[in-house]
């Protein structure tokens, strides 16, 4: 999910028998989801400060 609640896609988990989580295994997926989404919007920042950056850098270029 990103900061304004739209969905990004899906974590999946696969095996050959169907099974039932437990707890555990249902928290820990919550948490992996969270890391993911977290990772996205690391990601997506560091992409806008990039951006900034260029834009800056040209401008300077362009004052000299």
């Amino acid at each position: 999910m990103t900061p304004t609640n739209l969905a990004l896609g899906t974590l999946c988990v696969i095996d050959n028998k169907p099974k039932k989580l437990n707890d555990f295994q249902k928290r820990a997926l919550e948490v992996l989801g969270k890391q993911i989404s977290n990772q996205f919007e690391l990601r997506r920042n560091i992409n806008r400060m990039a951006d900034s950056l260029a834009g800056k850098t040209s401008l300077a270029m362009a004052i000299k």
